[in-house]
């Protein structure tokens, strides 16, 4: 539609088919006259001081600005739907500042502002200097300092701060929510009590070129999947945290520094992840980054020097990349690079100088793991260690340089699996590699050098090793088990010639004492050097010599069959062509494969000679036994041993002839050779039938007689028949193997000992499976019955639990029994628990027939109690509520006792066991079984306590009616019953819940005062509330709060009373709790103005009279104000002072509620313990409660107290 004006000077409207293409430069034209228009329009403002700005504020309009002159100014800027700007003057004396206004900036939907050269000042009701709330302000060269309140905060808006100053501010300095904006440039943050910026709820902040120092909390804070990028920053003198994401967070560091950290640098928790690249850490007292849970983790090419602690990233679920850093003097007791339980972990192309312990992974679950191209120089402990690797996939160690570690170099223990291929590991201890624990390892083209040993196996290392093409000294493998490890002699085949081994030798040696001198990063060109140096050499040498391609030891008999060796040093080809050629070059000796033909049973023969020959294998001939020991090769000796056999004691003898001739077997003898071992076996074959009959005859006589010189005779020959069947069954053959079962199963005085042979004898041989065991449950004697049952529990075979079952029920008497019956807790089966219905019940029967023929106490032997106590426990755990009666029916120690309240999980059960109904069917009262109660019921889910109310008050009812006592006393007896109960289920289980929940929060506050510090008791069960033990909590309460009140008295004259800092904090776990004659309680006010009350109430007296209750009981208040600028005395208000009382702040109010009225207390003492008192107060029995009511600031509570359970 177009609009042409008609003949007569009007317009109209006139159709128009197509459509006209506006030129660019025609907007541009449109654009500027608006613009020029709005500015034609806008006012400057130059208000005087008198001037309130909340006025001048409706007048603005968009475009306007003021500025303001060097003078304080009063009122509100509210800025809504338009755009201003604010200027101060440029000497910075222009102040805002209203003492009756909340906020003296607010910025509001659609609105701006643009503030510059601007003092705030908050005071009075002033708790916020700026409030941006959908709109957008931008703030330059303005300062905030000396304030208690909380400058800035924006709420789905936008905030640019430019080369602004905050510092002494006691709260959050800027905190941004919803989806606001915020980027900070240039400023900076000193001397922050709290957090300076906290970012959360889907927002975004950029902080570049800023400085954070001197914060007493936390510097940057993220929050609620909000993201915070840091460039060109620096953070200084943090006393807690630097940088902290949370809760789905993302927090970017780069180019930034961080000096002078107490705490964390970064840390990352609940989902958040932490990325920091091209930045500086300098003198941090703790760990630099840390990621929790489920987090993700980076740190790439970054420095730390003089940090405790590099990285630690523990939990499941974490993702960890370290590279490119260098990190120089970390703490000599801490693991530099820590990782535990991640899901993926790069750690690649890093410098480690100077550290404790280089690189740690312990505990991860997921399937990348990968350590390469690292270099670690002068590690005080383990270079490298690992600990239950990577799950589905190995663990891979690749082209890492491990130089002058103080401790075994490289540690892999608890089923690490790893691929360690091309590593340099050059270390000063004994072993450069350490391989135990079920770990495993894929060893090859490494090059390892230790003082004596390159790799040592231990016995409990994995036998799924490899090893090819290594340079190494020796290999050490402590296990039968580990035969199929096949080791290369590289080190040792070049080493063969002396002249070779000193070149060698002389190489690494002159490397490792160049990494002595070298503290900085500069000085690694040096040991980089050396170390190209060193491979040369070994390049040249091989090309010299040839290669090894593989080494296989292998032993035989005399007839030519194969058998494993046990335990054998595999530096054998080293050992020999170093014997053989010590006098010729190694080229008399030619590469190639070689073997040792020689009876080594032969005493006289003491020389072995190497013979070349077609095999292509080194074979050990040696006597038709199995080899027993660490065989190591000496010119004097011949072929020694130093091991000393499996269930041997090292002190004990294998005695083959009891008369003269004792062979010793010590620990750490190198005399014992081959031949020795060989003789011993058969000598012991030869004597063991008549040690056998022997033993029979010294044991018959020993049921004879009962003197202490028959025992020590038969305890002697006992060991001596144990020691030679220990001997059999590790060196024996199958043969020896199958008569030491049979004669575990066959001969009652040797069943309990050999049946422990036995079962291991068929789990290391596996010849014989589990027969033999099994047809040992068919003896009569119950001790053997227990023993094989254990045994096939051990084997995971079900025919131990229920013959465990059976035995324990037929044998009740018997202590072996009753003491081993106790596996049984954790297995449910309904055969196990019929048999201990038959236990208990038959245990019930017993005792009603010893009581109905005695008098007095009764007493019944240990192992008894033992029996039936284990017996009511599995009927408690696994049994119904029937059961548990059946079981409440015993007489228990209080460890009994304790032990069952923790197991029932029945409310039923749990009232009847609370009730403990006893001959005389009169209710027990005793504070123990309150505790307890507390306990079980911690144990109920939500939906049980109702069914368990009802219960118990219909239990009380029946008591009521049954017991044969005067009305009144049974009232009295009833209304205590539930009061303790009502007692026990609000109070108790309160504290335990709430202590368990804030544990984690709380202990480091607990942990500072100090009482705690000396307190053993509170100590021990924080550790067991640390461990997850729930009953910890009540017990930790209980030692919190006796030191508390025992501290009364000690620092009743000092002026510098600090009882009530322990109060408050441990009063942060229970807010009120009783104990003996004392009650405590506290009162947080956690709106502004921030404190707390705390109080003890001393029962002195609570006395029956005929019209009631006589209390006698004193009060102390203390109070804590956090927002009081100073004391009296003019210092500065911290944690431990104390506010004056009176005026309007604090009211202490005692009344007894039944009576109606108020009860005025008398004032003892002023000062910063205010004491009240008050005697002769008359209460009501059956609403026996004291209540005190306080207020503090403008907030009162209550706290009630029950009277009864002081009665005197």
């Amino acid at each position: 539609m177009q609009i042409v004006p008609n003949n007569r000077g009007s317009v109209k409207s006139v159709a128009q088919p197509t459509l006209r293409v506006v030129p660019l430069i025609t907007l541009f034209v449109i654009a500027l006259t608006v613009l020029f228009h709005a500015s034609a329009n806008a006012k400057v403002y130059k208000p005087r001081p008198e001037v309130n700005l909340s006025d001048l504020s409706v007048r603005l309009k968009t475009g306007d600005v003021v500025k303001l002159g060097p003078h304080r100014y009063y009122g509100q800027l509210l800025v809504e739907k338009k755009s201003i700007s604010v200027h101060g003057a440029a000497n910075g004396k222009t102040t805002l500042y209203d003492p009756a206004i909340q906020t003296l900036v607010f910025v509001g939907a659609g609105g701006s502002i643009e503030l510059t050269n601007v003092r705030f000042k908050l005071g009075g009701r002033s708790q916020t200097a700026m409030h941006i709330k959908g709109g957008k302000a931008v703030v330059r060269s303005c300062v905030i300092k000396r304030s208690k309140k909380q400058p800035i905060y924006v709420e789905n808006g936008e905030l640019e701060v430019h080369q602004c100053r905050f510092s002494d501010i006691g709260e959050e300095v800027i905190s941004a929510n919803g989806t606001s904006k915020v980027l900070i440039q240039g400023s900076t943050f000193t001397n922050i009590k709290s957090k300076a910026v906290v970012i959360q709820s889907n927002s975004q902040a950029t902080i570049r070129k800023s400085s954070f120092s001197n914060i007493g909390s936390i510097a940057v804070l993220a929050l609620e999947k909000s993201k915070v990028y840091v460039v060109s920053s620096e953070f200084s003198d943090i006393k807690n945290t630097a940088m902290q994401a949370e809760q789905d967070s993302e927090v970017s560091v780069a180019l930034s520094s961080f000096s002078n950290i107490s705490n964390f640098g970064l840390i990352a928790v609940k989902q958040s992840i932490v990325r920091v690249k091209n930045s500086k850490f300098k003198n941090c007292k703790g760990i630099a980054v840390v990621g929790n849970k489920a987090t993700e983790i980076s740190v790439a090419d970054s420095r730390f020097n003089n940090v405790e602690q590099i990285v630690f990233v523990g939990k499941q679920g974490t993702h960890v990349s370290v590279s490119g850093n260098r990190i120089n003097n970390a703490a000599k007791t801490k693991t530099a690079i820590a990782v535990e339980s991640a899901d993926s972990v790069l750690i690649s192309k890093n410098l480690l100088l100077n550290v404790g312990e280089g690189i740690s992974v312990n505990g991860s679950g997921g399937n990348s793991l990968v350590v390469e191209n690292n270099t670690v120089v002068n590690s005080a402990r383990s270079a490298l260690s690992f600990s239950v690797a990577a799950g589905a996939q190995r663990a891979s160690v690749l082209s890492n340089r491990f130089i002058n570690s103080r401790k075994s170099a490289v540690l892999l223990g608890n089923k690490a699996n790893v691929n360690f291929s091309k590593n340099i590991v050059l270390a000063r201890t004994t072993v450069a590699v350490y391989v135990r624990n079920n770990a495993s390892i894929q060893f090859s083209d490494n090059v390892v050098y230790g003082v004596d040993k390159s790799i040592l196996f231990h016995s409990s290392a994995s036998p799924e090793s490899r090893l090819s093409r290594n340079m190494l000294i020796s290999i050490i493998l402590k296990s039968a088990r580990h035969a199929e490890i096949i080791p290369d002699s590289q080190f040792s085949y070049l080493t063969a010639n002396a002249e070779n081994k000193r070149i060698l030798t002389a190489d690494i040696n002159k490397l490792l004492q160049t990494a002595d001198t070298v503290n900085t990063f500069a000085d690694i060109a040096r040991v980089n050097s050396d170390i190209q140096n060193l491979q040369s050499r070994i390049a040249n040498l091989k090309s010299q010599v040839g290669q090894l391609s593989s080494l296989t030891v292998k032993a035989t008999d005399v007839a030519g069959r194969e058998f494993v060796p046990s335990y054998t040093v595999y530096n054998v080809y080293n050992a020999i062509v170093s014997r053989h050629t010590a006098n010729n070059p190694v080229a008399a000796v030619p590469p190639g494969d070689y073997y040792i033909k020689s009876d080594i049973g032969d005493r006289a023969k003491k020389e072995i000679t190497l013979v070349a020959g077609q095999s292509g294998k080194i074979t050990i001939t040696a006597p038709k036994y199995r080899v027993l020991g660490l065989m190591n090769f000496d010119a004097k000796k011949g072929w020694t041993t130093s091991w000393v056999p499996f269930l041997f004691h090292r002190t004990s003898q294998l005695r083959s002839n009891f008369t003269t001739q004792q062979y010793h077997w010590a620990s750490r003898r190198s005399n014992t050779t081959v031949t020795d071992l060989v003789a011993a076996l058969d000598q012991v074959r030869a004597k063991l039938p008549n040690l056998r009959s022997e033993y029979s005859r010294i044991a018959s006589q020993y049921k004879k007689s009962s003197t202490g010189s028959a025992k020590k005779k038969l305890a002697r020959w006992d060991n001596a028949i144990s020691w030679a069947h220990n001997v059999l069954a590790v060196a024996g053959t199958e043969v020896d193997a199958k008569q030491l079962v049979n004669l575990a199963t066959r001969v009652p005085e040797l069943r309990v000992k050999r049946l422990a042979l036995a079962a291991y004898i068929e789990k290391r041989l596996g010849i014989l499976g589990k027969a033999s065991i099994v047809a040992a449950l068919k003896s009569t004697n119950a001790s053997t019955q227990v023993n094989a049952a254990l045994l096939l529990r051990h084997f995971g075979r079900a025919e131990g639990d229920v013959v465990l079952a059976r035995t324990v029920a037929a044998a009740i008497n018997s202590k072996v029994t009753a003491n081993s019956a106790t596996v049984l807790l954790s297995v449910n089966k309904p055969e196990i628990l019929a048999a201990m219905r038959q236990v208990v019940q038959a245990f019930v029967k017993q005792r009603q027939a010893v009581e109905l023929a005695k008098s007095g106490k009764v007493t019944y032997p240990k192992h008894l109690w033992n029996a039936a106590a284990t017996a009511s426990i599995y009927l408690y755990t696994w049994g119904n509520s029937d059961d548990a009666q059946l079981a409440a029916k015993l007489t228990y120690r209080k460890s009994q006792l304790i032990a069952l309240a923790r197991l029932v999980s029945d409310p039923r059960a749990l009232a009847d066991f609370y009730l403990g109904f006893r001959g005389s069917n009169k209710i027990i009262y005793d504070p123990h079984w309150v505790a307890k109660l507390c306990e079980g019921l911690n144990y109920l889910p939500s939906s049980s306590l109702s069914q368990f109310d009802s219960y118990f008050e219909g239990l009380l009812v029946k008591a009521a009616t049954s017991n044969r006592i005067s009305k009144k006393s049974r009232l009295i007896d009833i209304s205590l019953a539930r009061a303790q109960y009502n007692v026990a289920k609000s109070a108790c289980r309160a504290n335990t819940v709430t202590a368990s929940l804030v544990y984690k929060q709380k202990t480091a506050l607990l942990a500072n005062t100090p009482w705690i510090e000396k307190s053993w008791l509170f100590n021990k069960n924080a550790r067991q509330l640390k461990q997850g033990n729930p009953f910890a909590a009540v017990a930790l309460d209980h030692a919190a709060h006796g030191i508390l009140v025992g501290s009364l008295s000690t620092v009743r004259n000092n002026e510098k009373l600090r009882y009530p800092d322990l109060f408050l904090a441990y009063h942060n776990i229970a807010t009120r709790h009783c104990q003996s004659d004392r009650c405590a309680f506290v009162m947080n006010h956690n709106k502004a103005p921030k404190g707390a009350l705390s109080g003890i109430l001393h029962l002195r007296s609570v006395k029956p009279t005929s019209r009631g209750l006589t209390v006698n009981f004193t009060l102390d208040l203390a109070a804590y104000h956090a927002n009081a600028s100073a004391t009296t005395a003019g210092t500065p208000v911290s944690f431990g002072k104390y506010m004056a009382f009176g005026g309007r702040d604090l009211v202490a109010e005692v009344y007894v509620k039944n009576a109606g009225r108020k009860i005025r207390l008398r004032k003892v003492a002023k000062g910063s313990i205010l004491k009240y008192s008050m005697s002769s107060a008359k209460f009501n029995v059956n609403n026996a409660y004291l209540y005190i009511r306080v207020r503090l600031f403008n907030e009162w509570r209550e706290f009630g107290f029950p009277l009864f359970l002081y009665r005197r």
